[in-house]
């Protein structure tokens, strides 16, 4: 008998945010075919149209072979009452977190050893999450440096976290090739730099639509991308950066 093992949620990046655009459901054994029950999924208790639905591997790419992955594609869009999004606004603290829970319930037809069966899902998977979006930026790591706040002359240590993407394409060429810095806004500050890269969609820097307005010394088209995410935020006084003191952190990062 076929069953439910897990279910996972797809985030993509949009101009708003984060949106759970997929559901990848684990079975307990592969089937062979897969059909909608009904046309809707609710997701974080937001009722939500399915697109398609289909067998895949793991990561919630289309098969044409018995699987024991099943993707649900979802209508995705902004939504004022934050129900799409795996964030919420921590309004003390200013910054977007993790929720603490995202629930999926859906239903879906398969089939297993030419029997058909009637699946449903009922779990809560804000910990099982897939991006591959944020995959790309795999460099990732901390830095900590003292330097003299500008503003209130007193002797600072700041701990900042990072994550880097750096193009297949020009890895280890020894060629000098473009850097883009992006410093996180207010929202997107802490130690998660899953936050930082998916609140403001920078890893759209890393697609192919802006890799090509870059140009490295020898012609080749591609950029590195380096996000520093700031404790708080990058204008706050306390972790203020003269524009020298910031490149020589850079700089000492690598």
């Amino acid at each position: 008998m076929v069953e439910v093992n897990k279910a996972y949620i797809y985030i993509s990046g949009y101009e708003w945010g984060p949106g759970v655009s997929k559901v990848i459901v684990s079975l307990s054994h592969p089937v062979e075919n897969v059909k909608k029950d009904s046309d809707t999924i609710f997701t974080s208790k937001k009722e939500r149209k399915i697109i398609d639905i289909y067998l895949s591997n793991s990561k919630g790419y289309r098969v044409n072979e018995n699987s024991s992955y099943v993707t649900l594609e979802l209508e995705t869009y902004y939504d004022q009452d934050g129900s799409i999004s795996p964030f919420s606004f921590n309004i003390p603290k200013l910054q977007n977190e993790w929720i603490d829970k995202y629930v999926i319930k859906a239903s879906f037809h398969v089939t297993h050893d030419g029997k058909d069966s009637l699946l449903t899902i009922d779990q809560d998977c804000i910990n099982n999450r897939i991006c591959k979006d944020t995959d790309q930026f795999n460099v990732r790591g901390t830095f900590s440096e003292r330097y003299q706040n500008p503003k209130t002359k007193e002797e600072v240590l700041l701990t900042l976290h990072y994550a880097a993407y750096e193009p297949k394409e020009l890895k280890g060429d020894k060629v000098k090739h473009p850097l883009i810095v992006w410093l996180n806004g207010q929202g997107e500050g802490g130690t998660d730099v899953e936050i930082a890269l998916l609140g403001n969609k920078v890893t759209a820097l890393a697609k192919p639509e802006i890799q090509k307005y870059f140009t490295s010394e020898n012609g080749e088209n591609g950029s590195y991308v380096l996000l520093v995410q700031c404790p708080t935020y990058w204008m706050e006084a306390k972790v203020t950066c003269t524009a020298k003191e910031m490149l020589n952190l850079f700089t000492r990062m690598f």
